[in-house]
């Protein structure tokens, strides 16, 4: 997610300064140079607020509308970085222009991203220590059957259900669901419970029957805990043997 972010954030600065606050033509040399390196720059340490201020004459006037600190630690930035801006730049405080482009970008990320849980089906194979289902933060269940499906996602934090009939992949938009209902203690509870009798921790990542045609019909189960452990379980025209006892109680609400 970081790697993404860094090239994203050096696109941004690389259109900015050659457009208005540049007096060289490199800026897509620049982002290409990130961009081959940034396995190395993952390893270097991430600028601070002071070095900011001091590598571009700032005050803390100058930046006191942004949050340097969250922006550094949401963007991955190193000083490294912030030493090739500062090549490029005509006016050094120029650089308050692409702060305020950068905040606005994070706020807008972290705004989609508490509608989209498709990060909870596509995770990958999990072979670690499985937690403890009691400390279960978001679990999404789809089904798509032919041209039908259905799906839903559950916020145990917020304790809220999200339900959509007319999608299977309500996921990756929850402002799309039909129905918001109030997730109830007991109901928690009897989820809790059918996670744990299905033994989900024993369920293979995909399941598929080659000898079905087409795979008209799918599913997709994905959770996240509080550790940050995210698991993802798929499958066409084959679920696991004890796949019901857990939807007898997520489709039974």
């Amino acid at each position: 997610m970081y790697i993404k972010k860094i090239i994203m954030f050096a696109a941004i600065i690389g259109l900015i300064l050659t457009g208005c606050a540049t007096e060289k033509t490199k800026g897509e040399e620049n982002v290409e140079s990130i961009q081959n390196s940034q396995d190395e720059a993952d390893k270097k340490p991430l600028a601070t607020k002071a070095f900011i201020l001091e590598t571009f004459q700032l005050t803390e006037e100058d930046v006191q509308k942004y949050d340097l600190e969250e922006l550094i630690s949401y963007f991955q930035l190193t000083e490294e970085y912030f030493l090739q801006v500062k090549q490029n730049l005509k006016n050094l405080s120029y650089i308050t222009i692409d702060l305020k482009r950068l905040q606005e970008q994070m706020v807008k990320e972290k705004t989609e991203e508490k509608y989209d849980f498709s990060y909870l089906i596509n995770a990958e194979k999990f072979s670690g220590e499985f937690p403890d289902m009691a400390t279960i933060r978001y679990l999404t269940v789809s089904d798509q059957q032919d041209t039908g499906g259905t799906s839903f996602v559950i916020d145990f934090d917020k304790e809220l259900i999200y339900d959509s009939y007319n999608t299977a992949n309500l996921y990756s938009d929850i402002r799309k669901a039909d129905k918001e209902t109030v997730l109830k203690e007991e109901q928690k509870n009897e989820i809790i419970k059918a996670l744990e009798e299905a033994e989900i921790w024993k369920w293979d990542y995909m399941y598929s029957d080659d000898s079905e045609s087409g795979m008209a019909s799918w599913w997709h189960l994905g959770a996240e805990f509080e550790d940050g452990t995210i698991v993802s379980f798929n499958g066409a025209g084959m679920v696991p043997d004890n796949y019901s006892v857990l939807e007898k109680v997520l489709y039974n609400r």
